[in-house]
């Protein structure tokens, strides 16, 4: 008869290293997963875990910046000229 394996919380253990402090980055190569999966599973984490302080893997004010001016550019572009 086989084994069953243990069902591991994934999204409880990239609670746990964002309680330590961790960064995006830093989760994503020490479970060995891509950002994007990480990124995932922050979304999930909102929801699940209301109360968590999620400002460590927050973007800095400087990314946030970057990100609206590039959007406003692309609200400016018109892509039927291209």
């Amino acid at each position: 008869m086989k084994e069953k394996k243990q069902k591991v919380d994934t999204l409880a253990i990239t609670v746990g290293l964002i309680e330590l402090g961790n960064t995006i980055a830093e989760i994503a190569e020490l479970r060995d997963m891509a950002v994007s999966t990480i990124t995932e599973h922050i979304v999930k984490i909102k929801s699940a875990y209301p109360s968590l302080n999620l400002d460590i893997v927050r973007p800095g004010e400087d990314c946030i910046k970057l990100v609206h001016s590039a959007f406003a550019k692309l609200s400016e572009t018109d892509f039927n000229e291209l």
